[in-house]
């Protein structure tokens, strides 16, 4: 049975090696050195600074973590989405994400996605936000964003209206 926990502040020391692990065995073999060691650097920083807020899907039976993803402090942009191989493709990644968007106040979530999982991100309501991946220090990402509040119609219609100084009703 799988266990999702919301919202850890720090690291236990479990969750980067697993995100660690799971780049080696899946990414890191089809990225470059650059890309390699960049990516490195951010979970050694991840490591000694509080940048991230984590959520994590545990498999009870096998005692082990099947899935992390880390947030921004703020939760608007989703920093690292890391599934084990052997529980892709059965909705974690999704429920995390669920997770994600419950527990933020953010009109909508960002991330950079990874080409291999843009297709994971449009089936979960992502839009590119360009229209071409962009390579930096080695890693190549295409940037999407996913709107989390529905628009009110009716609160643009009166900001319209020139009552933009009175408070909205929220959406």
């Amino acid at each position: 049975m799988l266990v999702y926990a919301v919202d850890s502040k720090t690291d236990t020391g479990s969750d980067l090696a697993f995100v660690k692990r799971v780049f080696e065995e899946t990414l890191a073999p089809g990225w470059t050195a650059e890309g390699r060691k960049t990516f490195d650097g951010l979970i050694e920083a991840a490591r000694l600074f509080p940048m991230f807020r984590y959520f994590e899907a545990y498999d009870e039976l096998e005692n082990r973590l099947a899935g992390v993803l880390a947030a921004d402090n703020e939760l608007s942009h989703i920093s690292l989405l890391f599934i084990h191989p052997e529980y892709a493709r059965r909705g974690v990644g999704t429920a995390l994400l669920r997770l994600v968007e419950r527990a933020t106040a953010q009109p909508g979530l960002t991330v950079n996605a990874e080409p291999t999982a843009v297709p994971f991100y449009v089936k979960n309501g992502f839009v590119p936000t360009t229209g071409v991946n962009e390579t930096r220090d080695g890693i190549t990402t295409l940037r999407m964003f996913k709107s989390l509040k529905p628009f009110c119609a009716a609160s643009q219609k009166r900001k319209k209206e020139g009552s933009s100084a009175k408070k909205l009703p929220a959406c």
